[in-house]
């Protein structure tokens, strides 16, 4: 993967959009676990602001 997350070769106009799960807008908790000790934040994922009305 480069820069954006698109794999090399991405072609112009023909690339697929990023895939996986998309999180709706709303407040959430992120977890991380590193060598047994768990560390959690909080974090909100707002609307776009590009996208209209959806």
């Amino acid at each position: 993967m480069c820069g954006g997350g698109y794999p090399i070769p991405a072609i112009y106009q023909d690339t697929p959009g990023p895939q996986g799960p998309w999180a709706p807008p709303g407040a959430y908790t992120v977890k991380l676990t590193v060598d047994g000790q768990s560390y959690t934040q909080p974090l909100e994922v707002k609307p776009d602001p590009r996208a209209s009305g959806r």
